[in-house]
């Protein structure tokens, strides 16, 4: 027979309250994102190369806005200019994207990625076909410096429908990014 004194209770009265309270604060912590929505705005430069029947080097200049959906979903807008050059050619291409970024926000470092469907403009040989959709794969890391600034590296591989080369274009560079959080309660 089995001592009732050392026998194990699985109905702990305080083991179902602090099942209760780590529920309350893990809903309060995913249930943030939504109470305080976050903007951010971000310029960003760097390395480009694009490649068709050979490759053209340049550089490029590029802003954003991104709008916080949840506590790592954020909804993203931006524009971008790029220019490339090889032996006496050069050309320009012009982007205007709307995607979804995902982000870890949890540490002072912060990967992302994203998705961008993008409308590309220009005269070059990769955004002067006559089908200039495509889509654009983000990737990159963040280091917070304060509550509102940070700055990053980002990776970007272009996909123009209608060329058969994976990446059309390449962008490699770093940003700065500056972001605002409304209606946060601890906002000075």
């Amino acid at each position: 027979m089995v001592d009732p004194r050392r026998a194990v209770s699985y109905r702990n009265p305080t083991m179902v309250s602090n099942f209760r309270c780590i529920f309350v604060v893990m809903g309060c912590m995913i249930s943030t994102g939504w109470a305080a929505p976050r903007a951010a705005f971000d310029t960003a430069m760097g390395y480009s190369c694009a490649a068709d029947q050979k490759r053209y080097h340049g550089g490029y200049f590029e802003v954003g806005s991104n709008l916080s959906l949840g506590s790592a979903l954020q909804l993203r807008a931006k524009y971008g200019l790029a220019e490339f050059r090889s032996k006496g050619e050069a050309f320009t291409t012009h982007v205007a994207g709307l995607g979804a970024v995902f982000d870890l926000d949890v540490f002072h470092y912060v990967p992302w990625a994203g998705i961008t469907a993008n409308r590309y403009f220009g005269d070059g040989p990769v955004s002067g076909a006559d089908n200039n959709l495509g889509v654009s794969l983000e990737l990159g890391f963040d280091r917070l410096l304060d509550r509102h600034w940070a700055i990053g590296f980002a990776s970007q591989f272009h996909q123009v429908f209608s060329k058969e080369r994976f990446p059309a274009y390449m962008l490699l560079g770093v940003r700065i990014i500056y972001r605002h959080t409304f209606g946060d309660p601890f906002a000075p």
